[in-house]
């Protein structure tokens, strides 16, 4: 199977079928929609393993060939009722945090950032660099072709483009 991610045209499009609406628009520094001016809102990376990394700034799906590696369900509310999960990753910029907690500059050191999944979204038009499917169905259709291929032992590309 094969899912292309344009981001300009925010259409995902699974191997011969149409489009469906999906996104990666996230809130940073780059865009003044993440505050660095002593409000708690910081971002931190995900680590390969799946624990917590390092305070940083969003930055969208990173471009690429990647594999989708399970699909999985869950009652995380900006995520449910199912995440996909893939293996893309990109460096992102570390941020030194202040004694408060909060954002105070870049510090030059760079970590590889795991976290990129395909999810639903209720009620943001933002995320953390996911690739946010617009409506519900369209994620629930997406994971049971998913499982079906993973199912089957069948490779699973992920291409993104801007």
């Amino acid at each position: 199977m094969h899912v292309l991610l344009n981001k300009t045209k925010q259409q995902l499009v699974v191997d011969v079928f149409g489009p469906i609406w999906a996104w990666s628009e996230v809130r940073n520094e780059i865009n003044h929609h993440r505050p660095t001016d002593g409000q708690p809102d910081v971002f931190y990376t995900q680590n390969k393993d799946g624990s917590r990394g390092k305070p940083s700034m969003p930055r969208p799906f990173p471009t690429g060939i990647w594999s989708i590696t399970d699909e999985l369900d869950t009652t995380e509310p900006y995520l449910k009722p199912v995440k996909i999960m893939t293996d893309a990753h990109q460096m992102l910029e570390v941020w030194e945090l202040d004694e408060h907690g909060f954002y105070l500059k870049p510090t030059g050191e760079f970590i590889d950032d795991y976290g990129y999944r395909i999810h639903y979204n209720n009620g943001s038009h933002t995320s953390l660099g996911c690739a946010v499917v617009n409506q519900v169905f369209d994620i629930q259709w997406l994971a049971k072709l998913v499982r079906q291929s993973l199912d089957k032992g069948e490779p699973i590309s992920l291409e993104v483009v801007e």
